[in-house]
């Protein structure tokens, strides 16, 4: 009964469709940071008022408590949108196979809906050094590997600056869907280099996502922007 209730909103809010053939809702909940009881009533409210689309990421450590929710609502798997992240934590072949597995595991799913490289660097890693590059693209070919196994529907990045996408998009077999970052927090131009590649560029505010591509938005004028554009 519950997971009929839920379905019946799933056209309440638009829809776009991503360059792997995904529909992705507009309208998004973000989970940073939420965890526990607070976390089950945010996730409980969203799909109440039509919300289809959770975004989660390993490094949020809730994505068991999601999965507990839905369950609990009865929410079938194919009327909810999941997004996850591997995190720079996670980066390089062994590493990024082995977290999503674990982060299908914990949402307790055959497949999420979109995957996301969450940082273009790697923790304890020099922001200038090559090993970023290369160790980011083992998590990108990790990544195309799992939507050729349909355990991703679509793939895609966070951070990501100009320069890191036109570096993926010249060795990519599978072109990323998405590009995620904090509203404000990169320059106009990426909007223009995520247009030109028909990139989804996808903001992130603090409970909610966002399109952006093909839109105007401010500048960032305060508290500390995301310097993704330092690492090579």
């Amino acid at each position: 009964a519950g997971s009929h209730i839920y379905a019946q909103h799933m056209d309440q809010y638009d829809m776009i469709s991503l360059a792997h053939g995904v529909d992705l809702p507009l309208i998004g909940l973000g989970t940073f940071k939420a965890r526990g009881e607070p976390l089950k009533q945010a996730v409980c409210t969203a799909l109440q008022h039509g919300i289809r689309h959770i975004d989660t990421a390993s490094i949020y450590k809730n994505e068991e408590d999601i999965a507990a929710v839905l369950k609990e609502q009865g929410v079938s798997r194919q009327d909810v949108f999941i997004t996850s992240k591997v995190s720079p934590y996670e980066q390089g072949t062994e590493q990024a196979t082995l977290a999503c597995q674990q982060i299908l595991q914990r949402l307790q799913t055959d497949y999420v809906d979109l995957m996301l490289v969450h940082w273009p660097g790697v923790v304890r890693t020099a922001a200038a050094s090559p090993l970023n590059a290369e160790t980011r693209w083992q998590t990108w070919q990790v990544l195309e590997q799992l939507h050729r196994q349909g355990k991703a529907r679509a793939i895609g990045v966070s951070n990501y600056s100009s320069s890191h996408l036109q570096e993926l998009l010249a060795r990519a077999a599978v072109k990323p869907a998405v590009n995620q970052v904090r509203y404000g927090a990169l320059p106009e131009q990426i909007d223009a280099v995520c247009c030109v590649l028909q990139l989804l560029l996808q903001g992130r505010t603090l409970d909610q996502l966002v399109p952006l591509a093909g839109q105007q938005w401010p500048r960032h004028t305060g508290g500390s922007a995301t310097k993704c554009s330092s690492v090579q």
